[in-house]
């Protein structure tokens, strides 16, 4: 005990002022026990493996198809494992004095009480510290195999690091209650899982999975490492005191106590005011700077009313923890917004009244569990933004919402006086909704459009008559369906300067199966009697090609695209390849404003859009979307899709494309999907071209003179042009909705995060705001997780599926040449039948017949065995496919586990050396063995 540092405070002050010389010497003495010892080490591995064990092994097959590189899987694990390390690190640190009997030498030195437990305790999260340390050699694989948001993982070794502390503090008050450390195991194991209910209930480790440092959070944890210290101190020293000792723990007691309020109070304020520190890559737990700059804008006073159930189902806990954070942000941002937050229990409270009879706000039904059992109930997650009269509803805060962008867009819109005219083409692709005379039934409008109405006044355009002047842009769905007189009329809004959006789709899907197969350009427009005789008066569609060539592109009606690129793990094999995914950082998303924010799409069966050879010069093609490079692609024939449709008499689409009707154009200079075109635009139809000057007399007198009056093709436009052509409309269906806001959470689990990840409908808002040459919403649309996929998984399986494409494609040459040899045989006894003069042509006719029979039974079966041939080896390469990705994934897992138990085993021997060693130079050479 020699080694304790000296201190002049008598040792009867068992709870006096605190000595840092003496804190440190008891740390020094704790500490050296815990590392000097190779069981510490061991204590560390079994640690270290825990957690690798739970992020690659036993979740192995969720982690690896969840394809996110981070440490989600260790979220539910990983404060259980704390519950029970902590506890094994703390048993003795107390107890083992009590019961080796050292527990009086210590307090006998010049320390105080408090001196001893704070530097027992101080050791005890020095080894905690290091063992949490040694577990970042999970992040080091997850930064290997991808790129982990660095923030994020700093936020949950935060978050868990102070859980730690709470937990080292309520263990070491276990182990000086009791004297065996076996007991204090279980008692601290005990008091860790109680504080780990609390912090469950209390949501706490919430903010640091958001990666967010919040003040109140901390607040609460410091409190609750000092009440236990504060404890155990006062357990220790009260088996001390004396008869004089009152007055000291009088003080010391209020010193406690009015610590303990300013924490609490500090938590209060942290948790009110959303004092917090967003320490992640893209800072979406707080609010960006470019939504405080949109706020600035707004000089009307608005009051935004926000109905936040009490109860919440788990799944949508932290969404409305998200939505309490934005809306009292929002408030903070811009003093004339004013907050009110109501918790309704049900739609018969006072707050569930009001709702709906102020707001019209209706609780959504949903699945809860209750005392009886689970049950449909209501749940609130609503908000009303009112200004001037004026007021937007935001229904329902789905799991896949921007809460930040629905709130900024919403009070900027209830305070704009006036909205900018969005015109939607009244086109047979009727996504305005209202009443379909064909059908006789009511139709909804597409949610595209009721998004584009929360920002827009939108406006149905018929386009029988040139598009009135209000209209400041217009969206064109499917145009090939309009007539030649629409069409001449959409291109005079185009060439005068009218930024448009055209969606032009060689097969609508989601259109055809839907029995709507007159959408497809090839085929001809619907009867509006669709029981009655083909009408020969009805109108036809026009010829879009006309406007497509003066706008400097070519997009086939008959031809779509496909690629082999799919990032989906849980899709991979069943959504077809004509579905395209595109991903920026595969390069298929180009840099633009319109792609401003864009991480991925699904395009269903898009067609190619491609620049002409003789495209005007001043105008300006900039390829928005193509397919990914790198991987293959081709073309397939839109027609040879389509299959008749028995049932109805018309046509549908067939999903299961045959692959010998796609035509591979290999992994380099993929077609645009879509387009942004800019510049001065030539007239394809004729107009009057307005830099042509009057004529005077003189010039009326040469007949070559152009006229003032004259209309001719290929007059350049009187203003720049601005188009956005996009080679589908699918992308804008209905169904993308449901992955963009995620209703209900049922995309929740992580192998779904993929369709979640999907920017179709943050695409389209984003051209038509282009199209306005309006940027405030770009920057707070699209803030959302960047996709952090596990790259070199990735990899591997696009090296896979390069190797098992070419192997593919040389047996279907080798099918295809076997084939062509057997016909060609076929031929050849045909044409020597038919050379044989020896045969007059009856006897030729008989031969040929009987030649073809034998030869087509011949060639069939050839063709038969091939097939099956080529059908095995195509499953073989499936199969080993397969295995070279399980074969990686167990290399992964190998790394994961195999390098720090190697590193530790190596540090656990050297401590056992260097121990042994020092124990063999205490004992005399005369005592010592002779190597002799």
């Amino acid at each position: 005990m020699s080694t304790i540092a000296t201190n002049s405070t008598p040792a009867s002050s068992a709870i006096g002022a605190l000595h840092w010389g003496g804190i440190a010497a008891v740390w020094r003495r704790q500490i050296s026990s815990l590392l000097s010892n190779p069981l510490g080490y061991v204590f560390i591995l079994a640690f270290v493996l825990a957690t690798a064990a739970t992020l690659f092994y036993f979740g192995g097959d969720k982690f690896f198809a969840r394809n996110i590189a981070d440490l989600a899987p260790l979220y539910p694990v990983m404060p259980w494992l704390l519950v029970v390390l902590l506890p094994a690190i703390a048993m003795g640190a107390w107890a083992s004095e009590r019961e080796s009997g050292t527990e009086e030498l210590l307090l006998t030195l010049p320390l105080s009480v408090g001196d001893a437990i704070l530097g027992k305790y101080l050791a005890i999260v020095t080894y905690f510290t290091i063992a949490l340390a040694c577990s970042l050699s999970n992040v080091l694989v997850l930064e290997w195999l991808g790129s982990p948001d660095l923030g994020l993982v700093l936020a949950n070794y935060f978050g868990w690091w102070l859980a730690g502390l709470v937990f080292a503090a309520f263990a070491l008050l276990a182990s000086v209650l009791v004297s065996m450390p076996a007991i204090a195991f279980v008692l601290g194991a005990l008091f860790s899982a109680l504080v780990m209910g609390a912090a469950s209930w209390l949501n706490w480790f919430d903010d640091f999975n958001r990666s967010v440092l919040p003040l109140g959070g901390i607040a609460v944890g410091v409190t609750g490492a000092l009440i236990a210290i504060s404890l155990a101190i006062f357990v220790l020293a009260s088996r001390r005191w004396g008869p004089r000792r009152g007055d000291t723990v009088q003080v010391q007691v209020v010193t406690l106590v009015l610590g303990v309020l300013i924490l609490v109070n500090v938590a209060r304020i942290g948790g009110r005011y959303g004092i917090d520190k967003d320490v992640s890559s893209e800072g979406l737990s707080s609010m960006s700077l470019a939504s405080t700059e949109l706020l600035k804008g707004v000089t009307q006073p608005v009051q935004v009313v926000a109905f936040i159930s009490k109860e919440l189902p788990p799944e949508l806990q932290l969404k409305g923890k998200e939505v309490s954070d934005k809306i009292n942000a929002l408030a903070r941002a811009n003093r004339t917004v004013s907050v009110k937050v109501y918790e309704p229990a049900d739609s018969l409270d006072q707050a569930g009244e009001k709702a709906g009879k102020e707001y019209a706000i209706q609780p959504r039904k949903m699945v809860i569990d209750s005392a009886s059992g689970k049950k449909f109930g209501e749940v609130y997650l609503s908000a009303a933004i009112t200004c001037g009269g004026r007021t937007q509803i935001i229904e329902h805060f789905d799991p896949g919402l921007s809460v930040e962008y629905e709130l900024v867009r919403a009070v900027r819109a209830v305070a704009d006086t006036k909205k900018h005219v969005l015109g939607i083409a009244l086109t047979d692709m009727n996504i305005n909704g209202g009443f379909d005379a064909r059908s006789g039934r009511p139709q909804e409008a597409w949610q595209i459009v009721a998004e584009w109405k929360k920002q827009y006044e939108v406006r149905g355009v018929n386009l029988d008559s040139p598009v009135a002047a209000e209209v400041e842009a217009l969206v064109v769905p499917q145009p090939s369906t309009l007539t030649d007189k629409q069409i001449e009329n959409l291109h005079g809004y185009i060439w005068n300067g009218g930024p448009t959006l055209l969606m032009e789709d060689p097969v609508p899907a989601f259109a055809v199966w839907n029995g709507q197969a007159e959408l497809v350009p090839t085929q001809p427009k619907k009867s509006a009697n669709p029981y009655g005789p083909p009408d020969e008066n009805a109108p036809k569609k026009g010829d879009l090609k006309p406007l497509l060539k003066a706008l400097g592109v070519d997009l086939n009606e008959n031809e779509m695209v496909w690629s082999d690129y799919n990032p989906s793990h849980e899709f991979r094999h069943i959504i077809p390849d004509t579905f395209v995914w595109l991903d920026r950082a595969k390069g298929s998303i180009g840099d633009s404003g319109i792609t401003t924010g864009i991480s991925s799409l699904l395009i269903p069966m898009p067609g190619s859009i491609t620049e002409t050879k003789d495209k005007y010069p001043k105008l300006t093609v900039t390829p928005l979307l193509r397919p990914v490079t790198g991987m293959t692609w081709g073309r397939a024939s839109a027609g040879e899709l389509m299959q008749p449709n028995y049932g109805s008499g018309g046509l549908m689409l067939n999903p299961e494309l045959d692959s010998a009707r796609k035509r591979p154009a290999g992994i380099v200079g993929a077609p645009a999907i879509a387009v942004e075109i800019n510049g001065e635009m030539p007239s394809a139809y004729p107009v009057a071209d307005p830099a042509a000057k009057p004529v005077d007399d003189k010039a009326a007198k040469d007949a070559t003179a152009p006229k003032a009056t004259e209309q001719k093709t290929g007059v350049p436009s009187p203003k720049p042009i601005h188009v956005v052509l996009v080679a589908d409309t699918d992308l804008a269906n209905d169904q993308f909705f449901q992955f963009y806001r995620n209703q209900g959470g049922k995309l929740g689990d992580d192998q779904f995060r993929v369709l979640t990840d999907l920017r179709n409908v943050q695409f389209l808002g984003n051209a038509v705001d282009a199209l306005f040459a309006d940027r405030a919403y770009l920057d707070i649309r699209n803030r959302k997780a960047q996709r952090r996929p596990l790259s070199r998984m990735e990899q591997v399986l696009v090296a896979t599926l390069a190797k098992t494409s070419v192997s593919r494609e040389k047996i279907e040459g080798d099918m295809k040449a076997k084939i062509d040899e057997a016909n060609m045989a076929l031929q050849a006894k045909l044409a020597q039948i038919d050379a044989d003069e020896s045969l007059n042509e009856e006897t030729k006719a008989n031969k040929r017949e009987q030649e073809q029979v034998n030869g087509s039974r011949a060639a069939t079966a050839e063709v038969l065995r091939i097939k099956q041939k080529y059908e095995g080896q195509l499953h073989q390469f499936d199969i080993n496919q397969d295995r070279e990705i399980k074969a990686y994934r167990a290399w992964v897992v190998g790394m994961a586990l195999g390098l720090p138990t190697v590193a530790l085993l190596l540090l656990i021997l050297i401590v056992w050396s260097n121990r042994l060693l020092a124990e063999r130079a205490g004992i005399p050479s005369s005592r010592q063995r002779s190597t002799t």
